[in-house]
Parts: structure tokens; sequence; C-alpha cells
């Protein structure tokens, strides 16, 4: 209890407070204790002033702060009271940061399983073979699929092997920037390749790897169908043109019949080699992308044939209506010797003989490059 006077903590059982002499109602009835009296008046009371004013009694009201704890100022039953909230809170606060660090622990641990098990997943290792094919690098592609069975990493392997087979022999030996012929090594790897590369068949790849295999099917294939429908006697008849006018620029005499047989034989060739290889889309991609020298002597030559039968032609035409079909002629701006070239790298014409050596050679040589450019696909 405290002090009804001086607000002092007292036992229960004590009668009177020690500090200001104020007497406990429970033993109000007790006639050994006096009776309270007027505090304010010392005169009425039964005991010494220096019991009522002890000089130890501190002021209630402006006590030093640490006179009296919180807690002994504050009834027992309420003593406290917020610690067990305030403990809940903290316990909670930390039950909640170690589930957090504990899941930030089991993330990050299987963020590194997961890694780890990925790159020897056998996904992973067909994506770093895949970058290393189309990169060129096909022997470490083959090594990244070690230990790999599936149909996809088989087709990979199979797939590298012609590419590294191609880099190993074919590249060696060719030569862009020369008309190379199938009797050369070129000529012969190049014949390897493609029966290679038709046993390769429907491959499963990656993605990537995929598109670049579809591109070189659809590559050799324009190869296959330009250079079936290309024959040699088409090269052979267009330069028929060519030889015919040079053997009237150097001063020959010539027949309007003369004339319209060259004509008729030089004329469906060159159409042929127009529509079915120079106007094809095969044909089209392969100059655009291509700088081989066959394909530039492929274009020198469709040029140089169509323009001397178109002009043959239209020559032919005017001589017709001003001369007699058995008349012989000459041309007045006459040559000692008129250089028939029809490509680069192609013999300049003086005989037949000629004529049919250039159709074998740019033929072969174009297969050759066109051979190139079908294998030769990146990423």
């Amino acid at each position: 209890m405290f002090c009804g006077k001086c607000g002092h903590k007292m036992a229960e059982t004590d009668a009177r407070c020690s500090l200001c002499g104020w007497r406990n109602p429970r033993f109000a009835n007790d006639k050994n204790t006096a009776d309270n009296l007027d505090y304010d008046e010392p005169s009425q009371q039964q005991f010494q002033q220096a019991e009522y004013f002890p000089p130890a009694v501190p002021n209630f009201y402006n006590q030093p702060q640490d006179y009296y704890s919180d807690d002994e100022l504050i009834p027992a039953a309420y003593r406290g009271a917020d610690v067990p909230k305030q403990r809940k809170k903290r316990s909670r606060a930390l039950m909640v940061t170690i589930i957090i660090c504990a899941a930030a622990v089991l993330a990050a641990a299987g963020v590194l399983v997961g890694f780890l098990v990925y790159h020897q997943s056998e996904g992973y290792k067909l994506q770093q073979a895949e970058t290393k094919i189309l990169d060129g690098n096909y022997r470490s592609g083959i090594e990244q699929l070690d230990n790999l069975n599936s149909r996809q990493a088989d087709d990979t392997r199979r797939l590298a092997e012609f590419l590294e087979l191609k880099t190993r022999q074919f590249d060696v030996a060719y030569n862009e920037g020369m008309l190379q012929t199938a009797g050369e090594d070129a000529g012969v790897y190049a014949a390897a390749l493609g029966e290679r590369f038709e046993a390769l068949g429907d491959l499963q790849l990656p993605e990537k790897l995929q598109s670049a295999y579809r591109t070189m099917q659809t590559r050799y294939e324009g190869m296959k169908n330009c250079l079936g429908k290309l024959s040699q006697a088409d090269l052979y008849d267009a330069q028929h043109s060519v030889l015919a006018y040079k053997s009237r620029k150097e001063g020959a005499g010539f027949t309007v019949e003369d004339l319209s047989g060259v004509v008729k034989t030089a004329e469906p060739a060159v159409k042929n080699l127009e529509t079915q290889v120079i106007n094809s889309e095969a044909f089209q991609a392969l100059t655009a992308d291509c700088g081989a020298q066959a394909v530039k002597t492929m274009n020198e030559f469709y040029q140089i044939t169509s323009a001397q039968v178109n002009q043959d032609a239209f020559d032919l035409e005017n001589y017709k209506k001003s001369q007699r079909s058995d008349a012989t002629l000459k041309l007045s701006d006459t040559v000692s010797f008129y250089d028939a070239a029809v490509g680069t790298g192609l013999k300049s014409l003086t005989s037949n003989a000629d004529a049919e050596a250039n159709a074998k050679a740019l033929c072969e040589a174009l297969k050759i490059a066109w051979t190139d450019f079908s294998f030769t696909v990146k990423s």
C-alpha cells in the first residue's frame, strides 16, 4: 500500500508511515496509535515535530527523477504489462527475418544446383555445339557432343563432320579467283561433297543450325536444277554467233543465208541460258552473295553472247530487205585481228574447239563455285 499523505510505499502491516507518520486506517481502532491529526497544525499532533517532518523526507512532488523507479510507484499487478506484447512483436520479427534468410539461402542453392544441372544437360551441350558449328569451329562442336546419343545429337554431329570435311579438303583446294575444272582436286572434292550431302537426308537439329541446314538444301537444290538445265551444248552454240562475227570482222565474205544460220544456232542457246539460269532465283541469289570468278564469268559470257546474237538478228532483218539471200557480203569496217573474248578466264575464240573447251570449263567451274556457296552458311 501507499501512504495517504506522502505516497511513500508501506507494508500492509505498517501502522504508520515511516516518513510522515500517517496512520494506516486498518489500525484506526488500535488504542496504541494516535489519530491522524491536522498535519497543518503540528501543535495538535501527538508526536514530535521531528517525526512529522523527518529530515530525510523528500519533496514528493519534486523528487529526483531517479529517487524511485517507475515500478516502485506502480502497483505490482500493473507492472510490466507491455513486456509480453513487445516480446511477441520481437519474436515475430525475428521469425520473419529467419524465414526470409532461409528462403534466400534455399533460392540461391536452388539456382546454383539448377545452373550446375543445366550445364550438364543435353540441351545446354547441344546449344554450345550449335554455336561453335555456326562459328566454323566444327571439331570443337563435335567434342561438345561427346557422350550424347540422342537423334538430335547424332544428326548435329553428322552435319558438323560434313562441314569439317569441306573445310579440311575442299576449302584447301578451292580458289574462288580461278576457273577450276572437274579434274582438279577442287572438282573431285566438290563431287564428293555433293554425294555426302545428299546422304545426310532429313536431319533433326537445334533451331539455328536447322535453319542453316535448310539454306544449304535450298542452295544445293537450286544448283542442281540450274546446272541440270544448262547443257554444254547450249554454252557451245551460244558462242557460234561471236565466232562467226570474228570471221566477218576480219574480212571474210558471208551471205544473208549464212547469217541466218548463225542466228538460228546461237539465238535458242542464248535464250535457254537466259531463262534456265541467268533469270532464275537460285542463280540471282548466287550472283548477289558469291564473289567467285566463275559466277562473274558466267554473267560476262551471257552478256557477250546475248549482245552479239541480238546484233546479228537485227542485221539479218536489214539484209533481208536490201540484199539477195545468195549475195556475198563483206563488212566495211574490217580489222586484221578481232579478239573474240567471251568471258574472263575463257579462251578467246579462234575455232570451234575453243568454243567447246570454253563450254566445258565454264560448266565445271560454275558447279565448283556453286558447291562452295551452297555449303558455306553461318548464323
